[in-house]
């Protein structure tokens, strides 16, 4: 009796063992099971490019497929009714409509607002973009050995957008300098010999460029990311700076974020210099040719930016509107 009493007690020993094992080894593959990401771009463009190459370098931590084009939106339908992907990024396409009718799919969505618990919407601060540029020109116009600088310390803007302008007056009358800005008119520009142009579309970089090159002696400041793969060789050579938004790196620090549960979804955030996504590029053309007195007052306009002394306020606050149009009849020509 002894013997069989033993017989069964090392059975029970050797099935709890297996199981433990069994318990251990699926929790282990749980523990090892690797997340998928989907990055949806309807733009093939600098930005799009630079986000494929971010992507690949955290392969080996996540499963990731990329597609950019104009099939992406309906291969991002075909994807979020799958449901085989943890997270997806979205960027230059209208998928509301996805959004909304697929509740458990996660999205990261850049700069389109939509109201869904399952979204985080991304957004960069305009005016504060603006600001940038408007500290870098006003110092750049009053510097004494730079090229195409003239005495008249006169700037020029280009394009349609109320936040970037708001900003970009607002940092020229912060300078504290007598400096003037012409809006939109480059004939009025080449007349009164301005020194930079700013270029606030994107889609104008290289006809405002082409002009600063052709039609008058001064500098283009373009807006976007990576220009100097997008602009020819000539126009990169008056092209003396570009703001752009950090798409790629914004990408890069959500995903460590989410990776690590800290990603709230269900609202939208704006991103700006406190975090490091908005930044100058052309970056060969600016350490070349801009002075050191002008470096160094953009450091220190960010810094005070960041620090909370220099408050760059939303064109939709309360009064900044009446404030937008003190600024322009102060400033502009």
């Amino acid at each position: 009796m002894k013997q069989v009493l033993k017989y069964l007690l090392c059975v029970c020993c050797v099935l709890v063992c297996i199981g433990c094992s069994k318990d251990k080894a699926s929790l282990h593959k749980k523990e090892l099971q690797v997340k998928k990401i989907a990055y949806f771009d309807g733009m093939e463009d600098a930005v799009s490019l630079a986000c494929m190459e971010e992507f690949e370098e955290v392969r080996d931590v996540y499963e990731v497929e990329c597609f950019v084009g104009e099939t992406s939106l309906e291969e991002c339908k075909e994807a979020t009714q799958s449901g085989l992907y943890d997270l997806i990024f979205v960027r230059n396409l209208d998928v509301d409509e996805i959004v909304k009718l697929n509740p458990s799919q996660l999205f990261v969505v850049f700069e389109q607002k939509l109201d869904y618990d399952n979204v985080l919407c991304i957004q960069y601060n305009q005016e504060q973009m603006g600001y940038l540029v408007g500290s870098f020109a006003s110092s750049l116009t009053h510097a004494k050995r730079v090229d195409r600088i003239n005495p008249k310390r006169m700037l020029g803007v280009i394009g349609e957008n109320d936040a970037y302008l708001f900003g970009y007056l607002k940092a020229v009358s912060d300078y504290g300098m007598h400096t003037s800005v012409v809006l939109d008119d480059f004939k009025q520009m080449v007349e009164q010999d301005v020194d930079l142009v700013w270029c606030m579309n994107e889609e104008e970089n290289a006809s405002v460029g082409e002009s600063c090159l052709l039609d008058t002696n001064c500098w283009m400041i373009g807006t976007g990311y990576g220009l100097e793969e997008v602009l020819q060789e000539e126009v990169s050579r008056v092209t003396i700076a570009s703001i752009e938004k950090d798409i790629p790196g914004t990408m890069m620090y959500v995903l460590k974020e989410w990776s690590h549960d800290r990603l709230r979804f269900g609202r939208s955030v704006t991103y700006g210099i406190e975090e490091g996504f908005i930044r100058f590029g052309m970056k060969e053309q600016y350490d070349h040719f801009v002075d050191q007195d002008t470096k160094d007052y953009v450091q220190s306009v960010m810094e005070e930016i960041k620090v909370g002394k220099v408050k760059v306020v939303s064109l939709k606050d309360v009064n900044a509107l009446q404030q937008f149009e003190v600024l322009k009849e102060k400033v502009t020509v």
